[in-house]
């Protein structure tokens, strides 16, 4: 679901259920495929950002479990997020790329688990962590 600006929160007891809201970071929405051996950065148009992010790449190559995360791409800057530096970022490939990540690292802010593990692929993973996390 996408994030929708609003001026203010529903009143309480507006929505079925629970309603949780979060701060919707400036910056690139990714799906992030880890696997061993293999991993794969996608934007919600479906483009491979694999390239563009090489220290998202090689952050999730590292890690020992098979994931598929939802999350937004960050750069911050003076200790604020940068959208424009983002979008510099987004125009590197290669030896650019790895320059740019040293220079402004990317950050891959999760706010869903969409598959951990096996598990997910038409099971949620996330709602049970959020309720729990959250009472």
């Amino acid at each position: 679901m996408l994030a929708e600006a609003r001026r203010e929160l529903p009143r309480d007891r507006a929505l079925p259920g629970y309603l949780v809201a979060e701060q919707k970071p400036d910056g690139f929405r990714a799906v992030l495929f880890a696997q061993a051996g293999r991993v794969m950065l996608q934007s919600r148009n479906g483009a491979n950002m694999t390239p563009v992010f090489p220290e998202i790449a090689a952050a999730a190559a590292a890690l020992e479990e098979d994931l598929v995360l939802d999350g937004e791409l960050v750069v911050p800057h003076e200790g604020l997020l940068h959208f424009g530096q983002l979008q510099n970022r987004a125009r590197r490939r290669g030896r650019g790329a790895v320059a740019a990540a040293a220079e402004h690292p990317a950050y891959l802010i999760v706010f869903d688990v969409l598959e951990a593990a096996g598990i997910g692929a038409g099971t949620h993973v996330t709602p049970a962590v959020v309720t729990g996390a959250r009472a």
